[in-house]
């Protein structure tokens, strides 16, 4: 008891001598209050820099937009002018005089009932040169034009000034872009089988193009893109794996001037790899390529597209490790596909501009909201001291938001209707030449005749005769229907053409549609056989042939194509267990196949490139089984459609069909061959 006495004795004494005075507390809470103050001013001041720096970036975004629209804006009042340039030089051309002397009234006879035989001479044609078609750099000038159907359209790349002549390309109409497609010749052959020689790059394919070297270049410089499909398919032959022993790699390309590319279709020029390596969906993880997985007991494939406008097209493919019993690959080259980006119309910048602007001010917002949590955050310890500082950082960030967007869409709303305000006498301007366009007699072709009578309907097992004038002297042909259409007759019937004019093929009656289409008249060629084909009790591949009846010579056939801009023919096939492009495993063709108007086979269906091996739904990606090229190549016991239009004008009109594979109890198919359709 007398220890503890003590010890509380003693405590208390050192309580008393060590005890700090009021005055010190005091002091040393003042010290730490305005540590603590000096820091929070430390922390505003950041924030303040950071809100600055976001109003100077916002300002100059700003003008960065303002730079930008301008510069469009002056490209778009040059666009126009050129467009009134363009417009005033057609005003310019000189226009045909009209005849002063009147033709002679027709006699008061009425049309015989029965036609005359007419021949060329009987015939007379105008005698002024029609103006001919406007000058294609390449497909998307065409599509630009009007014309979205695929087919083959005369391109000039250099321009009507450059020393190159106008060529025909085909022009495929997607809906990325408009390709100008240039084919390679042994396209019917492919897949190529890659045979004999084990040494790297010793099998060695060249492709040949269906244009000159100068032409493939004339395209590719005017284009914007271009891309080349390849696939290689493998048994135990590898494609870009390196042979240490030779130290080269066993496979490779050459660009268009002949230098070296180690890679493969889907993959960066000289990187080694083939597309699968790009994303990483090889085989086996140890290889670039499946075919370097080397496997014998399955066939792989490498495919992709090469997209370097800088190497294409491919100048030749260089193979090798295919001597061994069970080493062989297939090679496919497909057409050299180039287009044009189309250039964005003006509400399109705008729109572009305000989204722009939008995100922006959006993103400037949204850091400052973030800055304003961080400042919440740091306000919750010592709100009693700092609630002055806080409602003025908060008006400044309010000013700021504010105003920065308020001062963007002003300047944007003043140098937009100032863009508007510069281009719109110009506007004035064009539709003033477009109306005195309209009131120059019209040279390009003359008027058609009107018969008395309106021209019977043929009956369906003859062909039936041009429609006649009141006189022999007066008839007169036009090219197409869709010269007929211009000239003023817009109704359905069967009128006479001639597609080469005098000196070449008699002039022959075709169907008008000139009503399917508001501005354009087409040419109808019909064959005798409307109605859907059956195809039963045919097994071997090809072993059906259908040849259609078009009531014309191949002459008269041939000109109609060859003078019309782009031609189409419709074919489809309905199946039961009946496949396409199924190859025969004995005479290795598919068992249905189009043959063009030259009696050439091409291993493809409707819709799909000539000598491709695919229907429609394999170029789209959209076949039953994605695997297969066809629907039909299912043969699964369900009813299936493979269909679609062929574009290509040089193979038009098909001269027949074969099919094959309807020799069981349950197969069997149904052809559909539609008419001949040009414009």
């Amino acid at each position: 008891m007398a220890g503890l006495k003590t010890i509380s004795i003693l405590v208390l004494v050192c309580l008393s001598v060590f005890r700090p005075s009021i005055a010190d507390v005091s002091d040393n809470v003042e010290r730490l209050i305005d540590t603590q103050a000096e820091l929070l001013r430390e922390i505003f001041n950041e924030l303040n820099d950071e809100i600055e720096n976001l109003e100077t970036n916002f300002e100059n975004e700003l003008r960065e937009l303002e730079t930008r629209l301008l510069a469009d804006t002056e490209s778009k009042v040059a666009e126009l002018q050129s467009q009134i340039d363009d417009l005033k030089a057609r005003e310019t051309v000189p226009v045909a005089k009209q005849p002063t002397k009147p033709p002679p009234p027709p006699p008061t006879t009425t049309v015989p009932t029965e036609p005359p035989t007419t021949t060329k001479a009987t015939t007379t044609k105008a005698t002024t040169k029609p103006a001919g078609p406007p000058s294609y750099r390449h497909c998307q000038d065409v599509r630009d034009s009007g014309f979205d159907i695929n087919g083959n359209y005369m391109i000039d790349p250099d321009g009507v000034d450059g020393p190159m002549e106008e060529f025909e390309v085909y022009c495929n109409m997607t809906d990325s872009g408009a390709y100008t497609t240039i084919g390679v010749q042994q396209a019917s052959t492919m897949p190529i089988r890659i045979k004999g020689l084990d040494d790297p790059g010793a099998n060695v394919f060249t492709p040949e193009y269906l244009l000159n070297a100068e032409q493939i270049l004339a395209v590719v410089t005017a284009s914007t893109e271009c891309r080349q499909y390849i696939s290689y398919s493998c048994t135990s032959a590898v494609l870009l794996a390196y042979h240490k022993k030779k130290k080269l790699h066993h496979g490779w390309l050459l660009s268009r001037d002949g230098e070296e590319m180690i890679n493969w279709g889907g993959a960066p020029t000289n990187s080694l790899s083939c597309a699968c390596g790009v994303t990483g969906t090889c085989i086996n993880d140890n290889v670039k390529c499946n075919c370097d997985a080397n496997e014998s007991k399955q066939k792989l494939s490498d495919s992709g597209y090469l997209d370097d406008i800088d190497t294409l097209p491919i100048k030749s493919v260089h193979l090798g490790d295919v001597a061994g019993k069970k080493e062989v690959g297939g090679l496919t080259l497909g057409s050299l596909e180039c287009k044009v980006r189309p250039s964005p119309s003006s509400s399109n910048m705008y729109l572009t501009i305000w989204i722009y602007v939008g995100v922006m001010v959006a993103f400037v917002a949204g850091d400052l909201s973030a800055l304003q949590d961080k400042l919440s955050s740091v306000l919750n310890i010592q709100n009693r001291m700092l609630t002055e500082m806080e409602n003025e950082l908060k008006t400044k960030i309010d000013r700021s938001i504010d105003g920065g967007r308020s001062t963007s869409r002003q300047m944007l709303d003043n140098r937009q209707q100032a863009s508007y305000r510069s281009m719109q006498p110009i506007q004035v301007q064009i539709d003033e030449l477009y109306e005195a366009l309209e009131r120059i007699p019209e040279t390009a072709a003359p008027p058609v005749p009107i018969p008395d009578t309106p021209a019977p309907k043929p009956p369906k097992t003859t062909v039936p005769q041009p429609p006649l004038a009141t006189t022999v002297a007066t008839q007169q042909y036009l090219p197409s229907c869709n010269e007929i259409k211009k000239a003023g007759l817009t109704e359905d019937n069967f009128y006479g053409i001639d597609p080469d004019g005098p000196g070449g093929v008699e002039p022959f009656t075709v169907k008008c549609d000139m009503t399917t289409e508001t501005d354009i008249g087409l040419t109808i060629v019909h064959h005798v056989r409307k109605r859907p084909v059956r195809v039963r009790n045919r097994d071997k591949a090809g072993e059906f042939e259908f040849r259609p009846d078009y009531q014309l010579t191949s002459t008269q056939l041939k000109k109609l194509v060859m003078n019309s801009r782009s031609c189409r023919q419709y074919v489809g096939y309905e199946c039961t267990n009946s496949v396409l492009m199924v190859r025969n495993q004995r005479y290795k063709i598919p068992y249905g196949w189009l043959v063009s108007r030259d009696n050439q086979p091409m291993y493809n269906w409707a819709g799909a490139p000539i000598n491709s091996s695919m229907c429609a739904c394999g170029v789209e990606g959209s076949c039953a089984d994605r695997s297969l090229p066809c629907n039909c190549d299912s043969n699964d016991n369900v009813v299936r459609v493979d269909e679609g239009y062929v574009m290509d004008k040089r193979y038009l009109p098909l001269s027949a069909i074969r099919l094959g594979d309807t020799g069981g109890r349950l197969e069997t198919g149904k052809l559909t061959l539609g008419e001949l359709e040009c414009v």
